[in-house]
């Protein structure tokens, strides 16, 4: 390549392509080249190409590298999310998914070295949903939002290491925050009162429907552990002067594990793959997509046994009344079938979805004259056992050994605390929420099928 004599400099230089014309006649093409850095630079003039040397040069004089240019978001993005299959959890995998198909589309085409701080703040405050009862455009709310930005940053971080881009515009934008009132998600508690009132109600129903509300408000777990609870890590005992008790150790949650089709590379026309089905669920050659060693077990459809968010062998103690429940309920869905060994599920043997126990307990708390019940969620009832246990003067490590939030330090301090002592711990509740006198008599535990036809709604 030419130079400048012993000062290394870089000049463009010319190169002639002769091709051959469908008329027969040949024509020469003139291209001027350089290479910086191990990357060649063209352009169609001898100023043009000086002047992306220059461009180069400088790059590599602010940042020790010449930047690679012109790469599209949309097409990085997909990159991105390729890699990231193998390595997190597939509900993470579903997130960034929606984050980079439906939401990164309008950008698809953006230069990813054209994207500044301000113009990535307003690609996070202009996200839009659809409302699903009305079908108009609303601002995302602020759970998307966030998963945005975590999104991008990674995205970006990416293309730093990738040296398309010097920088990561995200370090200087700070991460959504719950400013306005109408993306406010903050989770409520119930009161004791208010529990007292919806388990009272649950035991009105028969143990089938209720057992399942009982162990929702009374161990504090997520709605997936408690859908994807099975037999298998449930031990209900007898002290030695006849108390009942039991305890639970999380291993697994009920939860949508994506997948794709193994039986070919496209479908037709008509959207049918090479197994004649539309859908991933009947696929024969089913392909999931799993980070690699991920542990699942199949339920049905997309739905799997997945571990849990925290650690697996958390023991969630049950207390008495609970106890009794439980036998209650064990005894009443005996003749169901229970091909996955699972605690909660229909009397056809499927499992219990969260949308599902969601509508469920909405009814209940409509029928516990609890307001706004149409607008509660499952994860007030984990806040609600956590309020109840402070309350009670249980201490906070104790409490986080239960409920199984993800502070290192106190987990690693609380990790020997044995089982005796989180039975303790929750004992106070039953006196506190006046269970022994909520408690399903044994008439009620005969299935009532007509009214568990459509599950636990």
């Amino acid at each position: 390549m030419p130079r400048k004599a012993r000062n290394g400099a870089i000049y463009p230089y010319k190169t002639t392509t002769v091709k051959k014309l469908k008329d027969g006649r040949t024509r020469e093409y003139v291209t001027w080249k350089a290479k910086v850095d191990d990357k060649w630079y063209s352009a169609s003039t001898y100023e043009k190409c000086n002047e992306k040397i220059k461009n180069a040069l400088a790059e590599r004089n602010s940042y020790g590298y010449a930047l690679t240019t012109g790469v599209k978001l949309g097409d990085y993005a997909r990159q991105w999310l390729e890699f990231k299959q193998h390595s997190v959890d597939p509900g993470t995998y579903s997130q960034y998914a929606v984050t980079v198909n439906l939401h990164l589309k309008p950008y698809a085409k953006t230069r990813i070295d054209s994207i500044t701080a301000s113009y990535a703040r307003r690609m996070i405050d202009a996200m839009k949903v659809t409302d699903k009862k009305t079908g108009a455009k609303i601002p995302a709310s602020l759970s998307k939002r966030r998963m945005m930005y975590t999104v991008l940053n990674q995205i970006f971080k990416n293309a730093v290491a990738d040296r398309l881009i010097p920088t990561n515009p995200l370090d200087s934008v700070q991460p959504p925050r719950n400013r306005d009132p109408e993306y406010g998600e903050g989770r409520d508690a119930f009161t004791p009162d208010q529990m007292r009132s919806i388990l009272r109600t649950a035991a009105e129903m028969p143990v089938q429907r209720g057992a399942i509300y009982w162990w929702l408000l009374l161990t504090g777990m997520r709605d997936g552990e408690v859908c994807g609870a099975t037999y298998d890590h449930l031990h209900l005992g007898e002290t030695g002067d006849g108390t009942p008790y039991g305890m639970y150790t999380v291993e697994w949650k009920l939860d949508r594990v994506p997948s794709a089709h193994g039986c070919g590379d496209d479908p037709d026309r008509d959207g049918r793959w090479p197994c004649g089905y539309k859908q991933t669920n009947y696929c024969t050659n089913r392909i999931w997509r799993i980070p690699d060693g991920y542990s699942m077990i199949p339920v049905k459809g997309q739905w799997c046994l997945t571990r849990p968010k925290s650690q697996t062998g958390r023991i969630v103690p049950l207390v008495p009344a609970l106890s009794q429940v439980m036998r209650l309920y064990e005894e009443a869905t005996r003749d169901w079938p229970n091909p996955h060994n699972l605690i909660f599920r229909k009397p056809d043997g499927d499992p219990i979805l969260a949308q599902e126990l969601i509508e469920g307990f909405r009814e209940l708390l409509t029928l516990a004259g609890i307001s706004d019940a149409m607008s509660r969620v499952l994860h007030e009832t984990r806040h609600s056992t956590v309020t109840l246990l402070y309350d009670m003067g249980v201490d906070p490590g104790m409490i986080q050994a239960i409920i199984g939030h993800s502070n290192y330090r106190m987990s690693q301090h609380y990790r020997h605390i044995d089982v005796e002592q989180r039975v303790r711990a929750v004992s106070g509740m039953e006196d506190r929420l006046g269970l022994e006198s909520m408690l399903w008599e044994a008439p009620q535990i005969e299935p009532d099928r007509g009214a568990l036809e459509k599950g636990i709604a």
